[in-house]
């Protein structure tokens, strides 16, 4: 459901079953993954400064280090009280 990002040198994009990439646009290499995920990713993602930003249906939002995929400490997965189907920026 979410749209990609494309930003500088790097797609990004969700899947449904709750993955999050990033891919290189000249030859479609994985840069990296990240599918560590509680629910599924219904709303666009987010990308800003050196962050990738997402929520899902159980109640939790990511950040995310740009280049590297890895959670950024405190935000691997943060719960809230409803669903998060919209970006979250």
């Amino acid at each position: 459901y979410a749209r990609p990002v494309v930003e500088d040198d790097a797609i990004f994009f969700a899947d449904y079953a709750a993955g999050v990439f990033a891919v290189d646009p000249t030859d479609g290499s994985t840069i990296w993954k990240y599918d560590d995920v509680e629910g599924k990713i219904v709303g666009d993602i987010g990308v800003f400064d050196s962050y990738v930003s997402f929520g899902t249906t159980d109640r939790r939002v990511y950040l995310l280090n740009r280049d590297d995929g890895r959670p950024v400490a405190g935000w691997d997965g943060r719960t809230f009280e409803k669903g998060v189907w919209a970006p979250v920026l």
